[in-house]
């Protein structure tokens, strides 16, 4: 991306979908590897599980990030106990979706989106991380 000239807004959207596109490919790996351990693929079974694995991903990830965002909003803090908190929740989410056996991959993706979406909003407060 960085030897072609491309409105940042194709670069966001390209970028993202490789994110997609990575976090799908290691649930299929997972399957992959169930079928050749047990020595067996039930397409139903495998369609239903993925299924569940992109959806309840994404919207763990989708909720745990806007309640991180609200946290952020709601919560006296300072600039290096937001920067500790951002650090912290991408594998707060990536961990409570995996107890629910979704993907962890795409929670962190969308709970990720939520913040691009909000950024402004959330840094608006603090100036001395516009260097970062």
């Amino acid at each position: 991306m960085k030897f072609v000239k491309i409105p940042n807004s194709t670069a966001a959207i390209l970028e993202g979908e490789s994110l997609l596109n990575d976090a799908s490919s290691l649930i299929i790996f997972r399957f992959a590897l169930v079928a050749v351990g047990t020595g067996q693929f039930i397409w139903q079974d495998a369609s239903l599980s993925f299924l569940w694995m992109v959806v309840a991903g994404a919207g763990i990830g989708l909720l745990l990030g806007w309640i991180f965002i609200q946290a952020h909003k709601r919560l006296p803090t300072d600039a290096p106990s937001d920067i500790a908190l951002t650090l912290i929740e991408p594998y707060f989410m990536y961990w409570i979706a995996e107890q629910l056996h979704s993907s962890g991959v795409l929670a962190v993706v969308a709970g990720g989106a939520v913040y691009v979406y909000e950024e402004v909003v959330l840094f608006e407060q603090c100036q001395p991380c516009e260097g970062l």
